[in-house]
């Protein structure tokens, strides 16, 4: 899927989710992206599901694998909301600035460490892509 393609897609949901953590719905584009194979992963088409969230056995998930399968795109917004609203991702929440959010989520659990160094970089990267159509 083309960045274009991405954000026509996936905007509302981002913004949605931006409302209800403070990071910016770009930075949630942006890791998304990178997290989905930019809306192609088998996770992220057969499960609803662009952020790679494992399965825990949430209300309205089932399991693929270990990783969380939704019904709907509108799901799994909600339990990304649920997830990045967890204690240790404070400072990704407090972090002003496109810079500082893709910095924090490169130094956060929810990296698996594939987010690049320097910490964040592969997020920034992908943001710098959807730039244009924001």
């Amino acid at each position: 899927m083309t960045p274009k393609a991405f954000v026509k897609a996936y905007k509302p949901y981002a913004v949605t989710a931006s409302k209800k953590t403070s990071i910016s719905y770009g930075v949630i584009l942006a890791q998304w992206a990178l997290e989905s194979g930019w809306g192609t992963s088998t996770l992220a088409v057969k499960c609803h599901n662009l952020g790679g969230i494992r399965f825990y056995g949430h209300a309205g998930t089932t399991n693929r694998k270990g990783f969380a399968c939704y019904p709907t795109y509108t799901a799994f917004t909600a339990d990304y909301i649920h997830t990045m609203n967890l204690p240790y991702y404070k400072k990704v929440r407090s972090a002003v600035g496109v810079n500082a959010e893709c910095y924090q989520l490169g130094l956060s659990p929810y990296s698996a460490s594939h987010y690049g160094k320097p910490p964040g970089i592969n997020v920034l990267n992908c943001y710098h892509r959807l730039a244009p159509y924001l």
